[in-house]
């Protein structure tokens, strides 16, 4: 699989071509994304606490991370084995897979609970420290990372020893973050965010709870 990332830049990654997989359990393939609500809540709690941070993070490789729970056997690209007489036994969930979404969801459940968090029944995507003071939601490989920021600082931290982690961007006064295929901006007192959907714009806008009217 390739993309152009620049002009003259092509950017590859080795994938498996699940489409081929057969036999599968639908129950063992789902893997869930955050709701909108939960991200519209975390904003207005950020900004009702003066004392908190906001981070984007990015995990590099994530479904490699997580191991294989089953038997999947690969047949190398042409250019490895020109013969074709050997085969791949996968240890990792390779991208492609029809599980591997699942098993990256799972593996990073582990972690977190691993780092003392613990996982919302409510959206299973976002997780929350026992202090009730930090809070992270996870779309795929892509965190938001809420809280203090002594706790938020210290999380990345921690989570660097497990993954590979990128923490792209903060979420300040006058600055904009990219975050669920959307643009978030800070205001200060507010936070605006923009949804691209064909040609056009939609914002919606989070306020701290003085100034909603009821």
């Amino acid at each position: 699989m390739k993309r152009w990332k620049t002009a003259n830049i092509v950017r590859c990654r080795l994938t498996a071509r699940g489409c081929f997989q057969e036999n599968m359990d639908q129950d063992t393939l789902f893997a869930n994304t955050p709701a909108l609500v939960t991200l519209r809540v975390l904003l207005v709690m950020m900004l009702s606490r003066i004392t908190w941070s906001c981070f984007t993070c990015d995990i590099s490789t994530a479904f490699l991370h997580a191991l294989m729970m089953d038997r999947v056997m690969l047949i190398p690209p042409k250019e490895y084995y020109p013969g074709q007489n050997c085969h791949w036994r996968l240890k990792r969930a390779m991208y492609g897979l029809k599980e591997a979404p699942a098993l990256w969801q799972q593996h990073f459940c582990s972690t977190m609970l691993k780092l003392g968090m613990r996982r919302c029944k409510a959206d299973p995507n976002l997780y929350c420290h026992l202090s009730g003071d930090l809070y992270v939601l996870c779309y795929v490989d892509d965190l938001l990372v809420c809280g203090k920021h002594e706790l938020a600082v210290q999380f990345t931290k921690d989570l660097e020893k497990e993954v590979l982690l990128k923490i792209e961007a903060e979420l300040k006064p006058g600055k904009s973050v990219n975050f669920l295929g959307r643009v978030l901006r800070h205001n200060g007192d507010s936070e605006t965010f923009a949804c691209r959907k064909t040609t056009s714009l939609r914002y919606w806008t989070c306020t701290t709870w003085s100034r909603l009217k009821l």
